[in-house]
């Protein structure tokens, strides 16, 4: 993969993330951590999407894994919930390299209904990395964060 694709599909997960938190303050829970997460490169061939939640969520989650021309993943199976409703996972079929969109629909314990979605990156097994573009990727996107950061902090004051 490209340093440049690297680096703009990291600061978009970024902006997303960031932007995704600003309407947070009224929802009741979130998710808390997501494997593979927004954004991430995973080596190899994934079999499944797990979910951490910050709060239960009620029965009737939702997840859809589909590629980048939004076609779902070969073998997606059932959502399993556990772990008090705090835990989701759906499982596929492994998934070859390239850019895939996870899609999440749930309901917290308290019927505040949320949608989110993520990308994520897999690469085959071995693919040689360049560390000084991926450092030079970290880098811009903590830049970028930052500098929204400081012009939110800036808006808010005003």
């Amino acid at each position: 993969m490209s340093v440049v694709r690297h680096l703009l599909l990291t600061t978009a997960a970024v902006v997303v993330a960031i932007g995704g938190t600003a309407g947070v303050a009224g929802a009741h829970t979130e998710v808390q951590r997501a494997t593979p997460g927004p954004g991430e490169v995973v080596t190899g061939a994934p079999e499944a999407v797990e979910l951490r939640f910050l709060d239960p969520v009620l029965p009737g989650v939702r997840i859809d894994v589909s590629d980048a021309d939004e076609r779902a993943v070969a073998g997606l199976g059932d959502v399993t919930v556990d772990d008090g409703n705090r835990r989701a996972r759906v499982g596929f079929a492994p998934l070859d390299p390239g850019v895939y969109v996870v899609t999440i629909e749930f309901v917290a314990e308290d019927g505040d209904r949320q949608r989110e979605a993520y990308r994520f990156t897999v690469e085959a097994a071995g693919e040689p990395r360049d560390p000084s573009g991926l450092v030079g990727a970290a880098g811009a996107t903590a830049g970028l964060a930052a500098a929204f950061g400081a012009a939110l902090w800036r808006r808010t004051r005003s």
